[in-house]
């Protein structure tokens, strides 16, 4: 898993904005800053899908280069904070409240936001 300094939540990779393109590109690091560990899971969970968008980083990389055009990616882990939501939606930092083996287990009931359950996840 990565590790980023507190400051590091962004991946800014340099073009042309000439171009008329900007690319957007969240959870695609799976970084936490030291001070939240490993939020409880074990560190294999973070090389999983549920942690980051695999290979999301490469991807925005290569069209970046490719078209010429600046990019921003997210560098901290989905599991931390949900970076397409809304700044001021209270849903995005979603986790679970249930979980089977270490893994986050989402579905009716299980959501929650903030350490509060809801019923079903949320919409912002």
């Amino acid at each position: 898993m990565p590790d980023t300094a507190p400051h590091e939540s962004y991946i800014r990779i340099d073009g042309d904005v000439k171009r008329g393109v900007i690319l957007l590109a969240d959870h695609a690091r799976n970084a936490l800053p030291v001070r939240y560990g490993t939020l409880g899971l074990e560190p294999s969970q973070f090389s999983r899908h549920i942690a980051y968008d695999i290979g999301v980083e490469q991807v925005a990389a290569g069209l970046a280069r490719a078209l010429g055009c600046p990019a921003l990616l997210t560098a901290f882990s989905r599991l931390l904070i949900d970076a397409n939501r809304q700044a001021r939606c209270r849903h995005s930092c979603l986790f679970t409240a249930s979980r089977r083996g270490g893994v986050g287990l989402r579905g009716p009931g299980r959501w929650a936001c903030c350490g509060t359950r809801i019923a079903a996840p949320p919409t912002c």
